[in-house]
């Protein structure tokens, strides 16, 4: 057993956090709206069953026999779509329980992700654009995020089975309005051949921007 110290904020209004590739929604502890604090300690280990997203609440668990359990546990207007990653055998199921129109398309701007793994179906990671000007998009089995000043692209690790960022670039802007440009490009689905981008020059940016408006939509199935 090991002492554990959790910390419990309470805020007047959640937030949802999307920065960066890998997104991971938080609600910012440091704001000014957290009102409350409690500390808890105890000897005991920290507990596994967490609930990484909606359907884990909803279903009180955190690993399914399939994804069709996975799908049973979600309520109406939540919604699934399946696509295939680079690295991994088989779906991937995404799902999401904020959908919307764009052009036909049944779309989300972030996705939690699914994967299978020794028979059982558990949570990967959660991707996400930065508004609903940038679905989450997919084009030969490659997953892309976007926003004004990001790209990010993901596939399936060759070595851990687990979901990695492909290529990531990211724009920023200085004082003078001077724009730097950091990230890497992965051709292969492995961490061992990074390709530096420039950071002065915004080709790159331009080129993945352009590789994300090309791919289609992920078209979710909403529950009914």
């Amino acid at each position: 057993m090991r002492k554990w110290t959790m910390r419990i904020s309470a805020v007047l209004m959640a937030a949802m956090m999307l920065s960066g590739c890998g997104k991971q929604p938080a609600a910012d502890a440091t704001d000014e709206t957290a009102v409350q604090t409690e500390e808890v300690s105890g000897d005991e280990e920290i507990p596994s069953d967490i609930p990484n997203s909606f359907v884990e609440e909803q279903a009180g668990k955190t690993e399914f026999d399939s994804y069709d359990e996975l799908i049973s546990n979600m309520t109406a207007g939540q919604a699934y779509a399946y696509v295939t990653l680079t690295g991994y055998e088989g779906d991937v199921l995404l799902i999401t329980d904020q959908t919307y129109d764009d052009n036909g398309s049944t779309a989300a701007m972030m996705a939690y992700v699914y994967l299978k793994e020794n028979g059982k179906v558990g949570f990967a990671t959660v991707v996400g654009g930065s508004d609903t000007a940038y679905p989450v998009r997919y084009a030969d089995h490659v997953l892309y995020t976007a926003g004004n000043h990001e790209f990010c692209s993901y596939f399936v690790s060759e070595e851990t089975q687990g979901v990695m960022v492909k290529d990531s670039v990211m724009e920023s802007f200085d004082e003078n309005g001077t724009a730097t440009y950091i990230g890497f490009l992965r051709e292969k689905n492995t961490f061992d051949n990074d390709e530096e981008i420039d950071t002065d020059s915004d080709q790159i940016f331009k080129e993945k921007t352009a590789e994300y408006g090309a791919a289609a939509v992920v078209d979710f199935t909403v529950v009914e």
